[in-house]
């Protein structure tokens, strides 16, 4: 929220909240942040199976997508 940001000391990084869809530009990769790691989603099924929609995937920077400790890949059993 705009308060959070007003909040937050300058210079802090601010991380995207569980549940975020993430990628980068050139890379057909999907993460999703969980518990605060971002876990690459295997293939399309699996995103599909889960019932994510690709319109709410955010394009971020490679720094962005690296303020996230990588996580375990994603896969529907």
């Amino acid at each position: 929220s705009h308060d959070e940001i007003l909040m937050t000391p300058e210079g802090s990084s601010v991380l995207y909240p569980d549940g975020s869809l993430l990628k980068l530009q050139n890379d057909p990769m999907v993460y999703v942040i969980a518990d605060g790691k971002r876990r690459p989603i295997a293939d399309e099924q699996t995103f599909i199976n889960i019932g994510y929609k690709w319109s709410t995937i955010k394009v971020v920077t490679g720094s962005a997508m690296e303020m996230h400790q990588p996580g375990d890949i994603l896969i529907q059993h």
